[in-house]
């Protein structure tokens, strides 16, 4: 560039519009104005990896000087980037059009402003273990109203999270609470305050200046319980019944704790789990989509059929149950048609359907 004040040069490194299901990966940007790496409007499920913008040119003063930036972007994920001399290292430009912003493992070093949420209500932004050194600001991460500042910016950030950060020098961390929403400050270092550069309520600020956070990032935890293999199965309360006679009611039960609610579906197998089958109450079934199963009136052509039950908690999460199975004693006398008691005490019992003749002793065996 021809000084250190030019701007007659590219105003930046990188910058994708209308992007998705993309990444930028291991680049070193240097030398611009406005933004070193900037997804931009209609983007979304971006990484930004392992890079680095550092030695910008040109005059620092508003709009310049932004290393990361998002601006009308959704699902980004910036992850073990380094910013330097920047006004802006990390920053979400693009007004309420930006949200589902991640900035983990992310370093700035000697930034002249904060990273924050930069204007008019940008919302789920995460700054996680964020470490800001040596900064020449007086705020270096802020989750807080910036009033009249810029083009009357209002507030920069609404639910979003600063998480396991961190900040040199007397820079502040600012976490501040917008009207029906809220911001979050957990387990950040350095000077942790509700305070800001404008006087509004203080956002929920926890274990500041204490070690041992955990999960150490909330981002990769998320991602863990999103990715994880599906738990093993949870057993019924009563894994296996046995129906004592035909027409009898016997009940399953799920093993189904949670908070919210969980709710509950139960399925049938009637080919010993080949396939299953949603369970709709019926002649036979009673609470198919509660807790309780009933089983009214068991016949002998339910014998071996296995239940299990669904729940789901209305957050993404869905557990199976592993499989009961229905025992139904057989009818010894489905359509008795004679009886013929002897002189012993013996009954004797003929049977039209089963077409045998049973003998009931007098000590009640068959």
């Amino acid at each position: 560039t021809e000084s250190v004040d030019s701007e007659n040069h590219a105003s930046d490194g990188i910058r994708l519009q209308h992007a998705e299901h993309c990444w930028v990966r291991r680049v070193t940007v240097k030398h611009y104005w406005q933004a070193g790496i900037e997804v931009g409007a209609g983007s979304a499920r971006v990484s930004v990896e392992s890079c680095r913008v550092i030695e910008p040119r040109g005059v620092a003063t508003g709009g310049r000087f932004y290393s990361f930036s998002t601006e009308g972007a959704q699902l980004v994920l910036f992850r073990d980037c380094y910013a330097a001399d920047a006004r802006h290292s990390f920053v979400c430009n693009g007004s309420s059009r930006d949200s589902g912003i991640v900035f983990l493992d992310c370093v700035s070093d000697r930034p002249i402003a904060g990273s924050e949420g930069h204007r008019n209500w940008v919302q789920g932004i995460l700054f996680d273990n964020v470490i800001v050194r040596d900064p020449r600001t007086r705020y270096s991460i802020g989750l807080y109203n910036r009033g009249n500042a810029g083009t009357a910016h209002g507030w920069g950030a609404a639910h979003s999270v600063a998480w396991g950060c961190a900040s040199g020098g007397s820079s502040s961390i600012s976490i501040q609470r917008p009207p029906g929403a809220q911001n979050y400050g957990i387990g950040c270092s350095g000077a942790v305050t509700g305070g800001g550069p404008f006087n509004v309520p203080g956002g929920y600020i926890e274990g500041a200046n204490q070690p041992g956070l955990e999960p150490r990032s909330l981002y990769l935890a998320q991602l863990q319980a999103r990715t994880a293999p599906p738990a093993a199965p949870i057993p019924l309360r009563n894994a296996n019944i046995t129906a004592g006679r035909p027409g009898a009611r016997v009940t399953f039960e799920a093993f189904a704790p949670g908070a919210p609610a969980v709710a509950c579906q139960w399925q049938v197998s009637k080919d010993s789990g080949a396939t299953w089958l949603l369970l709709a109450d019926d002649t036979n079934h009673n609470g198919a989509a509660t807790a309780t199963l009933a089983i009214v009136g068991a016949v002998s052509a339910m014998n071996g059929w296995q239940y299990r039950y669904i729940t789901a908690n209305g957050q993404g999460l869905e557990i199976t149950s592993a499989p009961a199975t229905l025992t139904v004693a057989p009818d010894r006398f489905p359509m008795p048609a004679g009886l013929v008691l002897d002189a012993a005490g013996s009954l004797y019992v003929a049977d039209a359907q089963a077409h045998i003749i049973q003998k009931i002793t007098p000590a009640r065996t068959i």
